[in-house]
């Protein structure tokens, strides 16, 4: 797809760096062993042996590169070395070259090897014989080209320029590959991530936050540059440490203290690591009883607790306090009481730490989630406010508080200048900026229920404005294809709301990478495009036919599955997940298109397109980026 294709992280370093540190290492070896071993000691531990001792599985959020950083130290010494080889080759025997070129030949096959196991057989050792071919090539041609132009290497000042200025390609051709997207001199997402979080939440407010791609940014902006002191940020990672729990109860900054409810002595080491809930049978069960008197008098007042006796809370509601403070909108109807669950048998400290401060706040301050995975049997109660989760009394109809959200997000988000030209956002911020342009998308849906139809317009005109598609296209591969989704919800909010101009960018945006995504998983199985289309759509016949029977009591025949795998390449079937996530997204579109513009309908296509559209869609809700969904 264009939008890889000519991404700027689309780097083409013609295994440059690769090759000269092959042969920096190899004669390193051959000429000073001792020296050779230190080196590789230093690569050894901080690369390879951290892989083994970490043993990190395959699917990790992020690259984990920055863990390894060491060994890229000690192997840019062999790069540095390879103009010295260079230089002695050009003067010594022919059996040092013969040498440096056996050496790192056989060196080069087998890495090349090993970093190409996922890729068929036949093609790893093709591949793996042209990158060696190179490597013999260049450890052999340019010690000679040195040699002729250096009078059959007499002349060491030519040697040494020579040998400086083809090494020095090397690093030439990285800063002119990867300069443009590794150039932060303009980015400011993960700060103003942070100021939008804090921009979210309330005057007074608690923020728990989940991961570290939360809490630095927070505290870096409230400890840094201010912003919105009055929060008190609270980091569930580090709720599960005692020393942690204790900072909670003093004033930080402008943030009163909290109270967690259990003194020190009775959360210090492993007291209250976790409680297993074991029903009483002198207590019944199907009764919800107070959160605060169960965790203030049964549990803090019991030795070494092991055990909750109950799973069932109530947490009283100030209904008058509620509607006062903005907890609760005048139109929500409120009860005196809060009642849940808890859904699983294990309650975690970080866990007891949150339902204690739910209960002794009383509904005063604010309390906001940065995701909405809260559990507890919390996640019912939670409503945006714009990028975070305010907790409140009631199971609410609608997960957006429209009033307080356009607020925020018109008036006081900014965007780590997405709208500057030519800065470059990799992918780990585009999920954060995606989480933004859904955002403005959902508060545009539900203004468009309420039929605020001008205000739902001035949203998606607004998320344009502040997440244009000069940085940040609105096509692009992403996880689950969660970008692409982010993008169909504001198209659909741009059509609903008028916009009509956006919502056709926005669509043929979306369909030219859809169109180019399918060519190429096509084309991992000399496949046309049209030909994958098509098994797609009778995959998705047969799973609606199933999913039918299913309904109906009947038993299914499970051949949808077995007809896919049948019909894909094995290197097609290996990313069958991510081809029907693209295939099913795609009639999603097109069926919005048609809904909004008659003129573009196809009623065969429509036709065929019937029974996909019904099938159970895939989950459009937004998702934190490291969130567990997420990944």
């Amino acid at each position: 797809p264009d939008s890889l294709k000519e991404n700027k992280a689309n780097n083409k370093l013609y295994l440059l760096p690769f090759l000269l540190g092959m042969l920096g290492c190899v004669y390193h070896f051959i000429k000073k062993k001792n020296d050779w071993v230190v080196n590789f000691l230093l690569f050894f531990f901080t690369g390879i042996a951290i892989g083994l001792f970490l043993n990190m599985p395959g699917n990790q959020p992020r690259e984990r590169d920055y863990a390894f950083v060491g060994s890229f130290y000690a192997y840019a010494v062999w790069i540095g070395l390879a103009v010295t080889a260079l230089v002695k080759l050009a003067k010594e025997t022919k059996q040092n070259s013969f040498n440096t070129i056996l050496y790192g030949s056989v060196l080069t096959f087998m890495i090349s090897v090993f970093s190409m196991t996922y890729l068929p057989g036949s093609a790893v050792i093709k591949t793996s014989l042209m990158i060696t071919a190179i490597y013999a090539i260049l450890a052999a041609a340019l010690p000679a080209l040195l040699k002729a132009i250096s009078s059959k290497g007499t002349n060491e000042r030519l040697i040494n320029i020579g040998a400086a200025v083809l090494c020095m390609i090397a690093p030439i051709l990285m800063a002119n590959q990867e300069w443009d997207d590794h150039d932060r001199s303009k980015k400011t997402l993960a700060r103003d991530d942070a100021k939008n979080y804090l921009e979210s939440c309330a005057p007074n407010a608690i923020l728990f936050c989940f991961g570290d791609n939360d809490t630095y940014p927070l505290w870096y902006a409230q400890e840094v540059e201010r912003i919105r002191p009055d929060i008190r940020i609270v980091n569930t990672s580090l709720l599960g440490i005692d020393w942690y729990i204790n900072q909670l109860r003093y004033k930080i900054n402008e943030s009163d203290s909290i109270d967690v409810i259990w003194r020190p002595d009775q959360i210090i080491g492993d007291k209250l690591q976790y409680l297993q809930y074991m029903a009483n049978d002198k207590v019944p069960q199907d009764q919800y009883y107070p959160l605060y008197d169960v965790m203030k008098n049964v549990i803090g007042n019991q030795a070494d607790p092991r055990f909750l006796p109950i799973n069932k809370f109530k947490v009283p509601v100030d209904t008058a306090l509620v509607r006062k403070n903005g907890t609760v909108t005048n139109e929500d109807p409120v009860t005196t009481e809060m009642l849940f669950e808890l859904p699983n048998r294990i309650i975690t400290r970080d866990q007891l730490i949150i339902l204690n401060i739910i209960a002794t706040n009383q509904w005063k301050r604010p309390i906001y989630f940065t995701s909405t995975q809260v559990g507890m049997g919390l996640n019912q109660f939670l409503r945006r406010e714009g990028l975070t989760f305010r907790l409140i009394p009631l199971k609410s109809n609608t997960d957006v508080n429209v009033e307080p959200m356009y607020e925020n997000m018109m008036k006081k988000f900014t965007n780590g200048h997405a709208d500057v030209k030519g800065v470059y956002f990799d992918e780990e911020n585009r999920r954060h900026l995606y989480q933004i342009r859904q955002s403005f998308a959902d508060l545009a849906r539900e203004l468009l229920a309420r039929g605020k139809k001008d205000s739902a317009k001035a949203v998606v005109l607004k998320a344009d404005q502040l997440i244009p598609d000069t940085n940040m296209p609105y096509g692009i591969p992403s996880r689950y294809e969660m970008h692409n989704r982010a993008s169909w919800a504001l198209m659909e909010a741009a059509y609903g709301s008028g916009a009509t101009d956006l919502a056709k960018k926005i669509n043929a945006a979306l369909n030219k990478d859809f169109d180019q995504h399918l060519e190429y998983f096509a084309s991992l199985g000399d496949m046309t495009k049209q030909q994958v289309e098509s098994v797609l759509m009778n995959y998705s016949q047969q799973k609606y036919m199933e999913q039918l029977q299913q309904q109906q009591g009947g038993q299914p025949n499970r051949q949808a599955d077995a007809y896919l795998s049948a019909n894909l390449s094995k290197n097609q079937a290996g990313l069958a997940v991510d081809i029907l996530q693209l295939f099913n997204l795609k009639q999603y579109v097109k069926r919005t298109e048609t809904d909004y513009n008659p003129a573009a309908k196809d009623t065969m296509n429509k036709k065929l397109d019937s029974p996909l559209l019904n099938l159970n869609p895939d989950t459009t809700r937004l998702m934190k980026p490291d969130s567990p969904e997420a990944h």
